[in-house]
């Protein structure tokens, strides 16, 4: 295995600030696209992006049992549906989003070369009704703040209808190794996927490995569907594993047997979710290569979600697939927590699956 020293550490945390602040809602990933690019040129065989966006990239001699490594681009965010005269934007949710995270929180957009920031708004309570502020805040009252006071001023800034933005908080580290950001869910998946064709380079390799950085897993795992199917048909898969960030179910409110995983306990292999009953084959493989190089894992308890491994077992014939995530608490939000043992423990796994016998 690689050896995991403050250098090689700092290299992942820096990755994941970098993913994790670049913009990249579903249907419009380019940007974290062209950031992933610019790391792996240098050491895959080839890459393409193909007709959906996804980046697609090979490493290894063709025909020796290929083996695909998925991870998705694309973050949850939000439209702009509606620019008011006086510039306030409505807007609709792109993904799964808890709304009751939305009132009050940052809003991060680009629609031109400048990144631009804004807050999300509704009637102050000081002027509602008592019986309204008792009601849940519906997503259609809400609106974006980004400063404007005409309509004009928000079209020139390139807000308008169609702009995509998302929620943020900004990257920190934090203490005990602890890494907070947007998007985790699932630039951390990328973010293995880099370091893992990283540590294969100048490898001789048991098996051609196929690398798929999927578009719109969060609207429907609609990216890694088509590439599965197109890199099956070409090269024939014998399995695969989706990298994820999951659930990390260690706080309060939580009883054991309806906590998904715990952070800091090692990547977390699944075994069944509302998508996918994982292969047996793949799940006793991945456990199998954790434990004979004393990689710490846990077994994640069966839960609700799924991931790209929903499409891509599902491709053609089938496809063997399993699923590596680390363990995060609040995805699906602005502020998620992961830990860094973590993201290196996965690293490590996937790595040492790929260069499996």
């Amino acid at each position: 295995m690689v050896q995991k020293n403050a250098e090689y550490r700092r290299l992942v945390v820096d990755r994941q600030r970098r993913l994790s602040e670049t913009l990249g809602v579903s249907g419009y990933e380019d940007k974290v696209r062209d950031l992933i690019i610019a790391e792996i040129e240098p050491i895959v065989e080839k890459y393409w992006v193909d007709a959906m966006g996804n980046l697609i990239a090979i490493m290894g001699e063709p025909g020796k049992s290929p083996i695909l490594l998925d991870a998705h681009l694309d973050e949850i965010g939000l439209m702009i549906t509606h620019v008011t005269d006086q510039g306030f934007a409505y807007f609709t949710p792109i993904g799964g989003w808890d709304e009751r995270l939305f009132l009050g929180q940052t809003v991060v957009a680009e629609p031109q070369s400048t990144r631009i920031h804004g807050v999300i708004g509704a009637l102050p309570p000081h002027i509602t009704r008592a019986e309204d502020r008792k009601k849940s805040m519906d997503v259609e009252s809400l609106f974006i703040d980004f400063g404007f006071l005409t309509k004009d001023e928000a079209d020139a800034a390139g807000v308008k209808v169609g702009s995509v933005c998302t929620l943020d908080s900004g990257f920190q580290e934090l203490p005990g190794g602890r890494l907070k950001g947007k998007a985790f869910d699932d630039r951390t998946g990328c973010n293995i996927l880099v370091q893992t064709a990283c540590n294969l380079a100048k490898k001789e390799l048991p098996h051609q490995v196929c690398f798929v950085w999927a578009v719109q897993e969060e609207v429907g795992t609609r990216g890694a569907r088509t590439a599965a199917y197109a890199l099956d048909e070409q090269y024939h898969i014998t399995m695969a594993v989706a990298c994820e960030n999951t659930t990390a179910g260690d706080v309060p409110g939580v009883p054991p047997q309806r906590c998904p995983s715990r952070m800091g306990k090692g990547p977390a292999i699944t075994l069944v979710d509302a998508n996918t009953v994982v292969s047996k084959m793949v799940s006793d493989l991945l456990i199998t290569t954790a434990e004979e190089n004393k990689i710490p894992y846990q077994i994640k308890t069966p839960a609700s979600g799924g991931t790209d491994a929903g499409a891509i077992h599902l491709t053609r014939a089938g496809i063997p697939s399993g699923v590596v995530s680390v363990p995060g608490r609040y995805i699906h939000s602005p502020a998620t927590i992961i830990d860094i043992k973590d993201v290196l423990g996965a690293i490590d796994l996937v790595t040492a699956f790929t260069l499996m016998p």
